[in-house]
């Protein structure tokens, strides 16, 4: 399970980098490991319900998911 610093490095990096945060959508445990982050099964399962979610609300709230 990714530490909270870990989670935290992976939401700033989502915020301010579209490329990242469309990679971290399609496939979570690879964009992780892209900045030297393992994501367990748990971790990529949240992060896709966190986008599905995000998805629904519409693109205003897609960086917000993050902060939840």
């Amino acid at each position: 399970m990714a530490t909270k610093e870990e989670t935290k490095k992976i939401a700033l990096k989502a915020i301010e980098d579209d490329a990242f945060r469309a990679e971290l959508e399609k496939d979570p445990a690879k964009a992780a490991s892209s900045i030297g982050i393992t994501l367990s099964a748990e971790d990529v399962e949240a992060i896709k319900n966190q986008v599905e979610s995000a998805k629904s609300a519409g693109s205003r709230e897609s960086k917000s998911i993050f902060f939840i």
